[in-house]
């Protein structure tokens, strides 16, 4: 997470730090107060210790170390994320609960072969998992194709892969770039959905 913190606030200047979590890039304007990137403040040790015994198994290492740092993130108004592993409501932002996110996603409709899938995170139609049964990869599964479509080594690996597509996607002052010109500057956060 560090290189892409770096990567961001060369963009768009140092987090700021609120009650629940680092904010970055006001997206605002005038209206419903946003940020282009937030990173949810850690929670206890004990809380992940929790969440691990619902799901009745340790995670993934890479996302264990995750969690000891970030109780989740939101990157490019809400585009990419990474799930909490406690919500707080009275945050303007939601890190999302794993645990109902999980029930939300239901990877395991998809197949007998997603059954020890655990989601932890999104972009656009995909999820991003970990099976529970093999350490091995971290998966980017397409709801759209019904498969896998990516394995990454690493969580810096795959949060790089879309961070670095997403990255010019947006001006200096975190707002949408659209193609159609007569769409330019409006402060939205629709994704292409030519990339997965």
């Amino acid at each position: 997470m560090k290189k892409i913190i770096e990567k961001l606030e060369n963009k768009w200047k140092s987090f700021e730090r609120d009650t629940f979590y680092l904010k970055q890039c006001d997206t605002s304007h005038n209206k419903k107060q946003s940020y282009l990137n937030v990173l949810f403040n850690a929670t206890n040790v004990s809380k992940l210790q929790d969440v691990q015994e619902a799901f009745s198994c340790e995670f993934h290492p890479e996302i264990k170390d995750f969690y000891k740092n970030f109780n989740g993130i939101m990157l490019f108004s809400e585009s990419l994320r990474i799930y909490g592993i406690e919500s707080n409501y009275e945050a303007l932002y939601d890190s999302y609960d794993i645990i109902e996110q999980n029930e939300n996603d239901c990877i395991e409709s998809y197949g007998d072969e997603y059954l020890n899938f655990i989601v932890f995170g999104y972009y656009s139609y995909c999820l991003f998992c970990f099976d529970k049964t093999d350490f091995e990869f971290l998966y980017v599964f397409d709801t759209r194709q019904e498969k896998v479509v990516y394995k990454f080594k690493k969580l810096s690996e795959l949060l790089s892969h879309y961070v670095d597509y997403l990255y010019d996607e947006y001006d200096n002052q975190g707002m949408k770039i659209h193609y159609d010109k007569s769409l330019k500057g409006l402060p939205i956060a629709n994704v292409s959905t030519e990339f997965i």
